[in-house]
């Protein structure tokens, strides 16, 4: 599951604005997420609450911080990727003994603060897409989520000298294909529930993913296999591609439980290449970041149109470690 939590921290770092004298950037310890400080408002090892991206504030903390009408959303609550005077800023910190004189926490508290404060994760709307009737996920099926680079910087870091595949990071909706030995029909999900009608299906039919997802079955020798991938074009969030009809790009599969390694995903489906996502690089993480940092070499031209990429994933090609590393500049864009 990725995580999600406003967490008790120490300020790690806090660097010079480069274009604002009565600004600063700083991290804190551990995480790799840039925001934007006023100057001499806190100094390395200060305690303070980090608020993430996608944060949704109660309005009493909204006014505490001062920030009332000055977050995003309709409620003007939501904390997410902004550009302060041309520097990414991603997330809010305020100090610990500051929240606790103004009521906001408790006198003893652990490092996850997110209940305390009253703060829920934005989740984006699902768009037109119709659903059709819900079930519980297939057996081996879990809600599939991955982890942020920006959060374990070092699993990066180890993976610096590794083969890697590297793909685009899609702006759409996650579907999955089951197919068990013992059934002649696939079962399709969203993200949460197993559909037996509406787009999702009929996305997986159009693709013909329900035979995709049996040859892929007996290839392995599998009783199950699960492919993963991401329907994007109409009705699917902002449909930034432009597309025209409703199109489902494949990154994953799991055989009998397991995820299968990157050279195997691929082997499996070289015929089928129009159905993958867009493959950035296979090679050394360090040689494709080349001096940047994932978040810096995020940031480019998707594949599929003239418009910025959502971001990127990173899979190791010899085991199964996968992060992701969304864009700071769509971010900033994002509505």
């Amino acid at each position: 599951m990725s995580e999600f939590a406003a967490e008790v921290r120490k300020i790690g770092r806090v660097w010079e604005h480069p274009n604002a004298d009565a600004l600063s950037l700083a991290s804190v310890e551990d995480l790799d997420y840039q925001f934007v400080i006023g100057l001499d408002n806190y100094k390395a090892g200060d305690e303070v609450v980090y608020i993430p991206v996608d944060s949704l504030l109660p309005q009493p903390l909204v006014e505490f911080l001062g920030l009332t009408g000055r977050l995003s959303g309709k409620e003007k609550n939501r904390v997410k990727t902004v550009k302060l005077r041309q520097e990414i800023s991603q997330g809010l910190v305020e100090s610990v003994t500051r929240l606790q004189s103004g009521g906001f926490l408790p006198a003893t508290i652990g490092s996850d603060v997110t209940a305390e404060l009253g703060i829920e994760k934005y989740e984006p709307p699902p768009g037109a897409m119709k659903h059709g009737n819900g079930s519980s996920l297939p057996d081996m099926v879990e809600i599939y989520d991955i982890q942020s680079c920006q959060r374990y910087n070092r699993v990066v870091e180890d993976l610096m000298d590794h083969e890697v595949y590297i793909t685009e990071k899609m702006e759409g909706t996650h579907i999955s294909i089951t197919k068990r030995r013992d059934s002649d029909t696939a079962i399709v999900s969203s993200r949460r529930h197993a559909r037996d009608e509406g787009d999702y299906v009929a996305a997986a039919q159009a693709a013909g993913l329900q035979d995709i997802a049996e040859e892929a079955r007996a290839a392995l020798g599998a009783q199950q296999v699960t492919l993963r991938g991401e329907v994007i074009g109409p009705g699917v969030q902002g449909n930034i591609y432009r597309l025209k009809d409703r199109k489902v790009l494949l990154f994953d599969i799991k055989s009998d439980g397991h995820y299968i390694v990157p050279r195997v995903f691929y082997g499996l489906l070289r015929g089928h290449s129009a159905l993958l996502a867009p493959l950035l690089h296979r090679g050394t993480l360090r040689a494709w970041l080349d001096g940047r940092t994932p978040a810096e070499a995020s940031n480019g031209i998707s594949k599929l149109a003239d418009v910025l990429r959502e971001g990127v994933v990173i899979r190791s090609a010899s085991e199964r470690v996968i992060l992701k590393q969304r864009s700071p500049e769509y971010l900033a864009k994002e509505k």
